[in-house]
């Protein structure tokens, strides 16, 4: 019995007819038996000979032909085992970013240089650790590496105090204020702040850090400063000792 037959006396739905257009597709399958392709050309089941763009290594079981306007396409799944080749040269990806330097394929980060003071523009020749810079070279001087270095401050990421009563370090190798003519006008201030500061906490107060995660730095202004801050917790309180100043009796 014919489709329409069947529609007309009321057994099924009428047929739906696939659109022949600009976009056609069909599959092989070879009643499930493999289908070889190798190099150029290949040997279809129900087709024949055709060539691909790029040569095909493959063992599969069902093929798709598709058209896009004039072109045909060939495409198929297919299973392979991974060929894992010999290192040869150590090779490793860069991938320079914005909120740090680089980042390597290893998993390794560098992190960004923070600049935090004004460039200066040399008005003669200069040559500085064996590197000679022009006339009009901008150079920028870091103060965040200059506290890094290792011949300066051994172990430059530990907290450690105890250096500067070590060392009397010059003011070309301790410069948190800057240097020469340009150097910050609240520096004495700041540092006799901070002396008062800590001196009246510090008799006062045992303290302890809150949270140990590795402290990062951050652009804060002008300056740099621990991302989120240091976070202290008090442990105890020490005894204060009232002093009375002795009277003076008048006559």
């Amino acid at each position: 019995m014919k489709p329409s037959c069947i529609f007309f006396k009321g057994l099924g739905q009428y047929p739906k007819f696939k659109k022949k257009g600009r976009s056609n597709s069909f599959t092989i399958d070879n009643s499930g038996k493999p289908i070889e392709l190798n190099g150029w050309n290949h040997k279809l089941p129900f087709i024949g000979w055709v060539k691909t763009y790029e040569p095909i290594e493959a063992t599969t079981k069902k093929i798709t032909i598709s058209r896009q306007a004039s072109d045909w396409y060939l495409s198929c799944s297919y299973e392979f085992n991974a060929i894992n080749t010999l290192k040869t040269t150590d090779i490793i990806g860069v991938d320079l970013g914005i909120k740090t330097l680089a980042t390597l394929s290893d998993g390794k980060v560098f992190k960004s240089v923070k600049l935090i003071v004004s460039p200066r523009e040399a008005k003669s020749p200069i040559t500085i650790m064996g590197q000679e810079y022009p006339v009009g070279t901008g150079l920028t001087p870091c103060i965040y590496l200059t506290h890094h270095r290792e011949d300066l401050y051994p172990e430059p990421k530990k907290f450690k105090p105890e250096r500067f009563l070590e060392r009397q370090y010059s003011a070309y190798e301790f410069l948190p204020f800057g240097g020469t003519n340009r150097r910050c006008i609240g520096a004495a201030f700041a540092m006799f702040e901070m002396k008062l500061v800590l001196a009246s906490i510090l008799r006062r107060y045992n303290l302890a850090l809150a949270d140990k995660q590795p402290v990062k730095p951050v652009r804060r202004g002008v300056t740099l400063a621990p991302a989120g801050g240091v976070k202290m917790a008090m442990t105890g309180k020490h005894l204060q000792i009232e002093t009375k100043s002795p009277s003076v009796a008048t006559v």
